[in-house]
């Protein structure tokens, strides 16, 4: 009838081996071969099996490396109830002289007055908000646990899926950006050069919130020498050790040995990708 047993159930895939070792079992003495042993279903089965558990397993430990998505924020954990951070403080604003949103005309009549009108009276500078010791203290412990993941993270992503593209890493240092300034806003004079000038070493702006002018974007090195330049920065600030120099290079090496390593696992089980209809004997 070439067509399944009425009334009967698709066979699982143990049953289909079965159905080609009893093949194998009666053809193979006719033609002067060893038939297949009784158990070798279930052995290689076995052994197919705890292949996918290991790959499975390798998959959930770099589950984090699918995509150069934004990174999560900084989370209190065991540094203290910080989670409404940004609602607590002020707007971040001219912290690190995000520019204004009044355009030019807002400034005077310049059609009435001529070109070179006067500019309108400014009002006199005010002496800058900085964050209480204690808190600076609290919010930068927080944002060096949050650096330590996500140097993990973003190696782990590029030894699986290599460099970010170029809106990818943009992205990355948009939401480093906000995230940094949000977590320790209205810092001290010091520690707002150190995070422009580490930024500024990536080619991002940080009181602009966008790319140098005329440059390039960073390849995924540079972003993890970004995170790290930050951790040597905070980490003696808060009693933490710095990460050594060699770090980033280290990391990176391992990753992407792991890289390779997984690749030939996935070539060396190609065969099993799918049940695609075999090929007829030649």
């Amino acid at each position: 009838q070439r067509r399944p047993v009425a009334g009967s159930q698709p066979p699982v895939g143990r049953t289909i081996c079965q159905l080609i070792a009893a093949l194998g079992t009666f053809f193979s003495p006719r033609v002067g071969k060893q038939a297949p042993p009784p158990d070798l279903v279930d052995r290689k089965l076995a052994q197919a099996q705890a292949l996918r558990q290991q790959q499975q397993q390798q998959q959930q430990a770099a589950a984090y490396a699918t995509g150069y998505a934004a990174p999560q924020p900084p989370q209190p954990g065991a540094y203290g109830h910080v989670a409404a951070l940004a609602q607590q403080q002020p707007p971040y604003g001219g912290a690190y002289g995000v520019p204004g949103t009044q355009h030019f005309a807002a400034h005077g009549t310049p059609h009435a007055a001529g070109p070179y009108a006067a500019a309108p009276p400014q009002p006199p500078p005010t002496q800058a908000y900085v964050t209480a010791p204690d808190k600076q203290l609290e919010q930068e412990a927080l944002l060096v646990h949050w650096l330590q993941q996500e140097l993990q993270r973003v190696i782990a992503l590029i030894g699986s899926n290599g460099d970010p593209s170029p809106a990818q890493a943009r992205n990355l240092l948009s939401s480093y950006c906000h995230t940094v300034t949000v977590t320790i806003p209205f810092s001290p004079p010091d520690v707002k050069v150190a995070v422009i000038t580490a930024f500024r070493a990536s080619n991002w702006d940080v009181p602009q919130r966008r790319p140098v002018a005329g440059s390039q974007p960073p390849v995924g090195r540079t972003i993890c020498q970004l995170i790290a330049a930050l951790g040597t920065f905070f980490s003696p600030r808060v009693g933490k050790q710095a990460p050594p120099p060699d770090l980033v290079d280290r990391k990176l090496a391992q990753a992407q040995a792991l890289r390779q390593q997984q690749q030939q696992q996935q070539q060396a089980a190609a065969y099993a990708t799918g049940y695609a209809a075999p090929q007829p004997p030649q």
